[in-house]
């Protein structure tokens, strides 16, 4: 949810955890892939799609994993306005 009052255009990034595992991550659909907007006081849902390549249980370093956690963390895009990352006219 964007608490503020006004519209915010961020990107997000991904870390994936423990790092030796972040090679077998595989995304296939991500909001992370473009641009967000989240206008003022708006609450939204971003889709993603991924999963773990098989070969993470053969690898020596990461065999062993039982539990990843992936992250996400945004950050805002300053000096462009949120109707051109939208591509809207303006």
């Amino acid at each position: 949810t964007n608490t503020s009052d006004r519209d915010l255009q961020a990107r997000a990034m991904y870390n994936v955890v423990p790092e030796s595992t972040g090679a077998y991550f595989q995304k296939l659909q991500c909001f992370c892939f473009d641009d967000q907007i989240i206008k003022a006081g708006e609450t939204k849902k971003f889709p993603m799609l991924y999963f773990v390549s098989p070969e993470m249980a053969e690898d020596r370093e990461t065999r062993s994993v039982q539990e990843l956690t992936l992250s996400y963390t945004f950050y805002p895009i300053q000096g462009r306005p949120a109707a051109q990352a939208t591509g809207a006219a303006g």
